[in-house]
């Protein structure tokens, strides 16, 4: 009996932009000799494709989804009446049968039944594969259909946290996840706090639940911090709501007026469709200080924002969002040895501490967040504390070894159902 064989769903990967998590992922399964075949099937095929060795194999002839009116056709599937009747049921028994929630169910259906439909084309004469879908999402469901028809031996997906927190969704519910749960071998979450929540939230066996963080590369070299007369502060995100960065310019507005004398330099990396928002905003609420510098980098490559905080000065990292699941941000400063700043939200607290950053509430005030850059900023330049945030990410977030450990815990899953 020869090795098993593996399919990674994923939204776009490998081609750009978005999923940029996973580029520090795939080396480990381009270097694997665990699996015979590794390929991916991404769910849109649009952009600029990354390299990847001749050791993965992309879907290309399935790319690509046909028009919107034949899509809206998929959500009338005989395979989806049974579920779609027990979700419609249960909506109406919370009173959240709503036009919304109902419009969300019927695309998270549709895309369900797509890519069922891909998987069944690509698995035609090709039995022994186990998919691992990167997003517990429609694409997770359709493999779900796929594995209740035979077609696969094992399914496991991520959870990060798009795909985890029902309150955060719009009308306050995510389609179809409690009805496909059974169908799972493993879902990985990122932390015990993303477990605990959907085994309350949707009822999912926590046999079923395991925790896989994320990692990341540690880099050879450090962060080095700023001088006594200024303070540097990073921080990277996409400039959406969710990330409260109108909170942080006005933290920062706060802090700058409390300390004239010193130099309040903050740089932010990530685009999205608020920039200009941002940018403006924090114009008006900067430009009046004489002691306050700040840059909107914008989107860079991933490997530019890995490297950012060891090729600038550095003294602290930044995050004010609302929702997080384990920041990758975060974990990239940290192993460049930069003490962070982020409120309790998600699993933060697995991986930002107050032995060398500031944890703050789940839903700091502006005067919290400007108190939480005073207080880091006694201690962020110290080598120690520098040193712990670093080794917190060699410890429980390194690439090197929880991406290997992850291949071999599906690999191990895939041979015992062969």
């Amino acid at each position: 009996m020869g090795k098993p064989k593996i399919l990674i769903l994923t939204s776009v990967y490998p081609y750009l932009p978005g999923e940029y998590f996973f580029e520090d992922e795939i080396p480990y399964w381009e270097g694997t000799d665990l699996f015979d075949e590794i390929t991916i099937m991404p769910w849109s095929a649009e952009g600029i494709p990354r390299k990847t060795s001749e050791r993965i194999k992309i879907d290309k002839p399935l790319l690509g989804r046909p028009p919107k009116w034949v899509r809206c056709l998929y959500c009338f599937h005989r395979l989806l009446y049974p579920f779609l009747l027990k979700e419609i049921l249960w909506l109406a028994g919370r009173k959240k049968l709503t036009l919304r929630n109902l419009r969300s169910l019927l695309a998270c259906a549709s895309g369900s039944v797509m890519t069922y439909s891909r998987l069944k084309k690509f698995l035609k004469g090709k039995p022994g594969y186990t998919v691992y879908a990167y997003w517990n999402d429609a694409q997770a469901y359709g493999a779900a259909l796929a594995k209740r028809a035979g077609l696969i031996d094992s399914l496991v997906a991520r959870a990060h946290r798009f795909d985890v927190y029902e309150n955060r969704r719009a009308g306050g519910y995510m389609p179809l996840k409690r009805c496909f749960a059974r169908y799972f071998d493993q879902i990985f979450t990122l932390s015990a706090e993303a477990s605990d929540y959907m085994e309350n939230a949707y009822g999912i066996p926590p046999g079923i639940l395991c925790i896989a963080p994320l990692g990341v590369p540690v880099p050879a070299l450090s962060s080095t911090p700023g001088g006594d007369c200024e303070v540097n502060i990073v921080s990277v995100s996409f400039c959406r709501p969710v990330k409260r960065l109108d909170k942080i310019i006005d933290a920062l507005a706060v802090f700058a007026g409390r300390h004239g004398r010193l130099k309040v330099n903050w740089r932010h990396i990530g685009g999205g469709a608020g920039f200009d928002e941002a940018k403006a905003y924090a114009r008006l609420r900067l430009s009046s200080f004489a002691n306050a510098t700040y840059a909107f980098h914008g989107t860079i490559p991933n490997s530019d924002v890995k490297a950012f905080c060891i090729q600038n000065k550095t003294d602290l990292f930044i995050n004010a969002s609302e929702s997080e699941g384990i920041p990758v941000s975060i974990m990239e400063a940290m192993a460049a040895g930069v003490p962070p700043l982020a409120p309790d939200v998600g699993g933060m607290a697995d991986l930002v501490s107050d032995d060398f950053g500031v944890l703050m509430g789940d839903n700091p005030s502006v005067e919290d967040i400007a108190d939480g850059i005073e207080e880091l900023m006694k201690k962020a330049r110290s080598p120690e504390i520098r040193r712990k945030a670093r080794e917190r990410v060699e410890n429980r977030f390194n690439a090197a070894k929880n991406y290997p450990e992850f291949i071999e815990r599906l690999h191990a899953l895939a041979a015992g159902k062969r």
